[in-house]
């Protein structure tokens, strides 16, 4: 095992960084804690075990054990490899930025668990004096002109669905959804919109603005490995839009007279600044130890009306996902906070 060795919860482990931001730890379970774990998982799959003659989890264990197979020892290493590595992780303060990949060299009876953990850690640096950015938010307005020309483009469409000339007055208004009784409410519910449109617009560029300047003011890079895996991602969603428009990828991009290197390096400078805001927003999370609780999760979703769009956040996948959508929002409001020089 590289690196100094520690010993802690009935487990060693040893740290070796393989560059790029690239950690590997070596982990070794001791075997009475393989066991404890194992015995946990066997009362649990037990339960399931069907055998004629006997109730469920009543058969002899041996009888069980043959049933269960292989499973016994997959579920225990997937609870367990886990917990572990999460102990090491805290222990030493590290943060991984991307999946830990898992690899199991020793399990068995006796001699425990032995198995790597590799993930790429968290870079070090030092965050920017966030009070002293100065980023001017744009003005917003609605001008007349802006709203006729949404007005009448509405009016335009109706009358291709409908294929014959329509009256522009408040029949057609109460006709299209908006809740407006007349076209005067109509024209004010589009500037309405086109002002929540443009608000949204102005502060995602004063947001991106703010994480800009402060992504000027911290040196890091970020790893290479995260990079190509993001290239990675933004090309599978690339070529699945293009064979779902019913076209061979091949014959697209030689249409296009590209090919799909040139445009991974086109991507890659957005690429390299998205990751660049989300390491930043986790840093900013770290230093100012923003939290979002169960009960802040569980005050959103009963906070949903609709009985059907609450139900898809009973799993915990979706919640997890409900989270960090609020800790980002927690992260954002924190750093437009400082940079406004609003006080807690």
């Amino acid at each position: 095992m590289s690196g100094v060795l520690q010993t802690f919860n009935n487990l060693s482990y040893g740290k070796e960084t393989l560059g790029e931001g690239r950690l590997k730890i070596s982990i070794e379970i001791e075997d009475s804690r393989f066991q404890l774990a194992k015995q946990k998982v066997y009362e649990r799959l037990s339960q399931d075990v069907r055998i004629e003659g006997f109730r469920p989890g009543k058969a002899p264990k041996n009888m069980i054990l043959a049933q269960l197979g292989p499973r016994l020892y997959e579920e225990t290493l997937q609870e367990l490899l886990p917990v572990a590595t999460l102990e090491v992780i805290r222990r030493e303060n590290i943060i991984p930025l991307d999946r830990i990949a898992y690899s199991v060299e020793k399990v068995g009876e006796g001699s425990g668990v032995k198995y790597t953990a590799m993930f790429t850690v968290f870079p070090e640096f030092k965050l920017p004096d966030i009070s002293k950015i100065k980023v001017q938010k744009e003005k917003i307005e609605v001008t007349d002109d802006e709203v006729k020309s949404v007005v009448e483009e509405m009016h335009k469409e109706a009358e291709k669905k409908e294929k014959q000339k329509i009256k522009m007055d408040d029949a057609w208004a109460k006709s299209m959804n908006m809740n407006a009784k007349t076209l005067d409410e109509l024209r004010e519910k589009v500037k309405g919109e086109l002002k929540r449109q443009k608000e949204a617009m102005v502060e995602n560029k004063y947001i991106d603005g703010i994480l800009s300047k402060i992504i000027e003011g911290s040196k890091f890079e970020v790893p290479s490995l995260m990079v190509e895996q993001e290239l990675d991602r933004r090309e599978g969603q690339y070529k699945s839009r293009i064979e779902q428009l019913g076209m061979k990828i091949d014959d697209f991009l030689r249409n296009q007279k590209t090919t799909m290197e040139n445009l991974r390096e086109g991507w890659k400078k957005e690429a390299e600044k998205q990751l660049k805001s989300e390491i930043i927003l986790i840093k900013v999370s770290n230093e100012y130890k923003i939290v979002v609780t169960d009960e802040d999760v569980d005050a959103q979703i009963n906070a949903i009306k609709d009985e059907k769009v609450r139900a898809q956040y009973e799993s915990k996948e979706a919640r997890n996902y409900l989270k960090s959508i609020l800790v980002r929002q927690k992260v954002i409001k924190k750093i437009t906070d400082l940079v406004e020089r609003k006080q807690d």
